[in-house]
């Protein structure tokens, strides 16, 4: 018997095991029967965890991304926390391609966004962005990081044709002029 089969059913291990369902047949092989019977219990009994689909999804979306929070203890000037922001974000999207999709169509939580800005936002005090253009910078960043990451996954669980390097030059070009673009204008 599996790990998954041996634990009672939770909110973590329904995300884990959607995660496993997108990231082995993509967003349009997720389904809650299939959930279910990844997690062996009956489809209806996912609806005592989270209410439907969307919700499941929203959760998972949050969980992904919530990973990509700055650390506010890490004290470096705002266009490198800007970097290390969308280096890490890049890599957790990378390592759950399935996802990918989902992100770029849905929006993170409330609570979830405050976590990823907060940093982000301390960080970017020291420009002259007013507070409304500050979050205008890191939702620029944040789209170009999804809109990469889904070029870089292609149509999952078909995978792109580019080798990975090719991505890793893009990548860094693109969000170098991105950042320096920004801060010609607000340092």
């Amino acid at each position: 018997m599996s790990k998954l089969q041996k634990e009672p059913l939770s909110n973590k291990r329904i995300i884990q095991a959607t995660l496993d369902i997108l990231d082995s047949y993509g967003a349009a092989g997720l389904s809650m029967r299939r959930l279910g019977t990844t997690l062996n219990v009956e489809a209806a009994s996912l609806y005592h965890h989270v209410p439907n689909k969307e919700a499941l999804i929203q959760q998972v979306i949050d969980a992904v991304s919530i990973k990509a929070v700055v650390d506010e203890a890490t004290v470096l000037p705002w266009t490198q926390t800007l970097h290390a922001f969308a280096t890490n974000f890049r890599n957790i999207l990378k390592a759950h391609p399935g996802v990918v999709p989902l992100v770029a169509i849905h929006s993170v939580s409330e609570e979830t966004g405050a976590k990823l800005a907060i940093p982000l936002i301390a960080a970017m005090e020291e420009t002259k962005a007013n507070p409304e253009e500050v979050l205008f910078i890191i939702q620029s960043i944040a789209v170009f990081v999804i809109g990469h990451a889904l070029a870089e996954v292609g149509n999952w669980p078909e995978r792109p044709t580019a080798p990975t390097e090719y991505y890793n030059q893009w990548f860094e070009v693109g969000l170098t002029a991105l950042i320096n673009g920004f801060k010609q204008q607000y340092d």
